[in-house]
């Protein structure tokens, strides 16, 4: 039996539709129940669950991913601060691809086998690129907390309290994500974990080079002695000053990274509305092989230049 576009249409719409109903029910309903990632979870389970054993179990299982691909998945929900299901996230891809290929067969319209496999390209691509987005505004976030984290160690030290006391303290004052990474440390070390494996197991989880530098600090003042509350506070001295020097360039290159944002997506919105005001602009030479060269190289160009501008614009130091 030979399947038609017709038949191959109807199929990919009552998916879709299917997809779209699971996966609104999915992210408005049952994340308005469990919540997310962002106050700090490690408190609001130990609310929950006097067993703190059990609790430091629920959140290493949410921080670090197993095997295969489905562990892959799992850590990279882990890293952007999320904490729904690998199913719900291949829902949302599966959703998101099919909304894809019903836009390219229908607005474009395009071949139902080109629109199919970019759908599946953005369905598997525009998950994993917000995962990613968000997994970086929240080691952006970590950044940012680091130096309060430090102060308050260091105050808790010059108190008199031991280092896993002040780790504590500091845990159970900043929120997410650094009240429950810290928290995490400390669970581990009450269990049995040296103080060098459980923050290098924080290293694991949060790649950060200022945390790098805390870590090492941290591990060599452990194990040769010295005053550590003044090594904690120089370093947050000198992370605020490397961040405040970050925000500074950020501001002045603001006008760069517009501009880039702007020239990138120019092209493609004025081709939108000359598509909506007169279909036949572009419509007459769809099936034509050159036209199909031309826009490869078009793209090619604009993503040369996009890349280039956004380097000139974005600085690591």
């Amino acid at each position: 039996m030979q399947i038609d576009n017709l038949t191959l249409f109807y199929g990919a719409v009552f998916l879709a539709g299917l997809l779209a109903v699971e996966g609104i029910y999915l992210f408005f309903f049952r994340t308005r129940k469990t919540g997310n990632l962002e106050v700090n979870r490690r408190l609001r389970l130990q609310s929950k669950n006097p067993d703190g054993r059990e609790v430091l179990d629920e959140l290493r299982k949410e921080t670090r991913g197993g095997a295969g691909i489905g562990g892959y998945l799992d850590g990279k929900i882990a890293q952007a601060g999320k904490n729904y299901s690998v199913s719900r996230l291949l829902v949302v891809m599966s959703m998101v691809g099919f909304m894809m290929f019903l836009f390219l067969v229908i607005v474009l319209p395009l071949p139902p086998l080109v629109g199919l496999s970019i759908g599946a390209v953005s369905g598997l691509g525009l998950p994993m690129l917000y995962l990613r987005m968000k997994s970086k505004e929240r080691v952006n976030k970590f950044s940012a907390q680091l130096p309060d984290a430090l102060d308050t160690m260091a105050r808790s030290l010059r108190a008199g309290h031991p280092f896993t006391a002040a780790m504590n303290l500091a845990s159970s004052d900043l929120p997410d994500p650094m009240g429950t990474e810290l928290g995490i440390v400390t669970d581990e070390m009450t269990y049995g974990l040296p103080l060098s494996t459980a923050l290098e197991n924080l290293r694991t989880r949060v790649r950060l080079q200022d945390l790098d530098y805390m870590v090492v600090a941290i591990t060599i003042q452990h194990e040769t002695g010295g005053n550590l509350a003044e090594v904690l506070a120089n370093l947050s001295r000198v992370i605020r000053d490397r961040f405040r020097m970050f925000q500074k360039i950020k501001a002045l290159s603001a006008e760069g990274r517009l501009s880039a944002w702007v020239i990138s997506i120019l092209p493609f919105f004025v081709a939108g509305i000359i598509h909506v005001i007169n279909p036949s602009y572009f419509g007459a030479y769809l099936n034509d092989p050159v036209f199909h060269k031309l826009i490869a190289a078009g793209l090619f160009g604009i993503m040369l230049g996009a890349f280039t501008m956004f380097k000139m614009v974005n600085f690591r130091f």
